[in-house]
């Protein structure tokens, strides 16, 4: 099987396309899923200063959201499974950061765990792909929690 092209500007139009690609982060040849991570990182600094309850309904609205959101890009871009599909990505760095302080050094170890584990894909995380109506909808959701214990572990 071969790799779908990365995702183009001009695909990015349909609104789905735009949301599920992370804002055009996932459009990039070169770790799209590392992209779309980066973009989550000023989103979660933003909701730091929001109180816990706004910051947990966000991450939920996000999440479940974003089956909807990845189900309509991938039946606009007939890939299952595209990787510049990264709407997961800033969902499963928002699970990450659930209770633990937003500082400098808590962002950059908790985005290098984040990828760390994606790149990874531990056997006790494998829920991490379903499909929806014959669509391909991916979720970093079981990710979360894991990233979530050893930062909470390191500080």
């Amino acid at each position: 099987m071969t790799k779908p092209a990365p995702i183009t500007l001009k695909q990015c139009k349909n609104p789905w396309v735009f949301l599920a690609s992370g804002f055009c982060s996932g459009c990039s040849p070169y770790a799209p899923g590392t992209m779309g991570s980066l973009v989550a990182i000023p989103i979660i600094y933003v909701y730091a200063f929001f109180n816990l309850p706004a910051y947990l309904w966000f991450t939920l609205v996000v999440n479940v959201v974003g089956v909807l959101i990845c189900a309509k890009a991938t039946k606009e871009l007939k890939v299952h499974d595209h990787g510049g599909i990264v709407w997961d990505e800033i969902g499963g760095m928002l699970i990450t950061f659930l209770f633990v302080p937003i500082t400098a050094v808590n962002l950059i170890i908790g985005f290098a765990l984040f990828r760390l584990f994606d790149i990874l894909k531990p056997g006790f995380s494998y829920g991490r792909n379903f499909t929806n109506r014959n669509h391909f909808v991916p979720t970093k959701s079981p990710y979360g929690p894991l990233e979530k214990t050893v930062l909470f572990f390191l500080f």
